[in-house]
């Protein structure tokens, strides 16, 4: 029952984040922390990554690697690139996670109709 109510929030998330997104397209990081807060209510999460768009999250919320750069979870492999990064004092731009290439390749679709 529960993954019935986490997918219902997800497609909320993403049809609210198609609101936002169409109404200021330098919002990024507030659509990607949509996704957390969405998630949060639930003991299991969708197994995608916003970062990198694999399914590589773990259904434990709290196994996976919390954002440097905004307030979600996501995969190890991306918490791990993350960190890298740091390092050389630079991040990947939120306009170029998965979510957002995704929501932009869909809102482009829709335009095109």
């Amino acid at each position: 029952m529960k993954n019935t109510y986490l997918e219902l929030f997800q497609k909320i998330a993403i049809e609210l984040s198609k609101y936002l997104w169409s109404d200021n397209k330098n919002n990024c990081k507030e659509i990607i922390e949509l996704m957390h807060e969405m998630e949060k209510h639930f003991e299991k999460i969708s197994p995608y990554c916003p970062r990198c768009g694999q399914m590589k999250r773990d259904p434990n919320i709290y196994h996976n690697a919390h954002s440097r750069h905004a307030v979600v979870y996501i995969c190890n492999n991306c918490g791990t690139e993350e960190a890298l990064l740091d390092m050389k004092e630079t991040h990947l731009p939120f306009n170029e996670w998965a979510i957002i290439s995704e929501l932009n390749k869909e809102i482009e679709g829709r335009n095109e109709k």
